[in-house]
């Protein structure tokens, strides 16, 4: 008996749009017809990479150190590109290919952010967050106009934007490791050595007893379980879903509404580098509203800005002749988005322990990456059955948003917690309607940790 859903050779060929893209993977290896599915397969298979990468590449840092991880995540993703570009004709050789480079996707973004933080006094912890995201999000900039540039060539494009991130195994040497994570496994003498070419670089000295300081310290290590570890005390487990509900929830804002925006028309280079443009001025402002008013406050204002415009965009978006108003609605609740994404990744990075930090912020990334392949299905949502619907969701994940922000201790000008017992006492003693304290905690004074037994 036939089959009515047989997929069968197209009957009168195909043509491509070169309007914008020269050559493609699509193009050059016609994957259309029987072979339409390539496509879709291929972008699940990079999310697959990434929550792999979560999974077993993240919890490294915590073991082997931020700075060896981060190396073999540029080694991934660098050998992983070059394989894509000569493997395209076999497709299987292709998608692994796909998922080595979409590996490190998580763990590339992380480690500096970390070691920089974990360097840094508390006063300067959101400004060393908010060069990071400036410096990711300026790359996100240039990309699309490198393909522009080169016309749309894929296998040009890839060459060019992999030669730079070789080009970090030259700083390999310089590149130090975080003296807190040295001192969490005991290697006082490794944390030393790095301290002391921390302070030549500032043309200062560390004083006399910074051994003895590090000794001291190494006798409070202790053992972890890795992510096990998260979940040893009731109150550090429902820091941990807290944490990780803020970046799952403001991931899948971001990507669905990214989504939203492809739908655009006009040049697709040009949308893709305003788009990115637009979260700087975000994240300079999350940086400040997070300095001034701390990370709980500031991460509830950005979502409510975020479902007022949204409400905008619930109104805007049946109307045809609103097109201009609901593109400017939409570019604010991006800008509010990134304001609210800077506060939750800065508050996912202050509150977990030196020795499950990495853990911890891979843990909340695998679990966003996970629950943010429901983004297409929202945006089909709005297409197939009502335009509404989408941004009607949107208003609900803010609400969501804000609750479980609020709920997080306050992090402004405190001192990052090293232990799991400190991670679980960390605010226990802030009330809800509290503000931050304006006086920076000392960075390296050991805050006095209740030995509870675990819940």
């Amino acid at each position: 008996m036939h089959c009515a859903f047989q997929a069968v050779s197209c009957q009168d060929g195909w043509e491509y749009d070169q309007t914008w893209f020269a050559s493609t993977v699509t193009s050059q290896e016609d994957w259309v017809c029987e072979k339409e599915l390539h496509i879709p397969n291929t972008l699940l298979f990079c999310k697959v990479g990434e929550v792999l990468g979560e999974v077993f590449i993240g919890q490294l840092g915590d073991t082997i150190g931020r700075r060896p991880v981060l190396f073999l995540g540029v080694a991934l993703l660098v050998l992983g590109r070059c394989v894509l570009v000569f493997s395209a004709g076999i497709y299987t050789i292709f998608l692994a290919a796909v998922v080595v480079t979409s590996l490190p996707t998580g763990v590339i973004f992380q480690s500096p952010l970390i070691i920089g933080m974990e360097v840094s006094s508390a006063r300067q912890r959101a400004h060393i967050a908010l060069l990071q995201c400036v410096g990711w999000t300026l790359g996100m900039a240039v990309t699309p106009l490198v393909a522009w540039a080169v016309g749309g060539h894929w296998k040009v494009f890839m060459v060019l934007t992999t030669l730079p991130c070789a080009a970090v195994f030259f700083v390999f040497r310089c590149f130090p490791e975080s003296p807190r994570w040295l001192v969490a496994k005991g290697k006082t003498r490794k944390c030393l050595k790095v301290l002391n070419q921390i302070a030549k670089e500032n043309g200062t000295s560390l004083p006399e007893n910074t051994m003895e300081t590090l000794q001291k310290l190494e006798r409070r290590k202790e053992k972890v379980y890795g992510v096990l570890s998260l979940f040893t005390n009731r109150r550090l487990l429902r820091i941990t879903i807290l944490i990780s509900s803020c970046v799952t929830l403001v991931q899948l804002l971001n990507y669905t509404l990214v989504l939203s925006i492809a739908t655009m028309s006009g040049n697709p280079f040009l949308n893709m580098f305003l788009q990115a443009l637009v979260e700087i001025p975000g994240f300079l402002l999350g940086r400040f509203v997070c300095n001034r008013f701390g990370r709980r406050w500031s991460q509830a204002g950005a979502y409510s800005v975020a479902a007022f415009f949204q409400i905008g965009c619930l109104i805007t978006v049946t109307h045809q002749q609103l097109l201009w108003l609901l593109i400017s609605l939409v570019m604010i609740v991006k800008f509010s988005l990134t304001v609210a994404a800077y506060c939750a990744y800065l508050q996912c990075m202050e509150l977990y322990p030196t020795c499950l930090r990495q853990t911890g912020t891979s843990l909340g990334v695998l679990l966003a990456t996970l629950i943010a392949t429901f983004s297409p299905y929202i945006v089909y949502l709005g297409a197939a059955v009502d335009r509404r619907y989408p941004y009607a969701i949107l208003i609900v994940l803010c609400l969501l948003g804000i609750a479980c922000g609020t709920l997080l201790p306050e992090t402004l000008n405190q001192k990052l917690p090293d232990t799991v017992d400190e991670a679980a006492d960390f605010g226990a003693e802030q009330k809800f309607w509290s503000f931050p304290q304006r006086k920076p905690a000392t960075q390296y004074q050991s805050a006095p940790t209740k030995h509870r037994q675990a819940n």
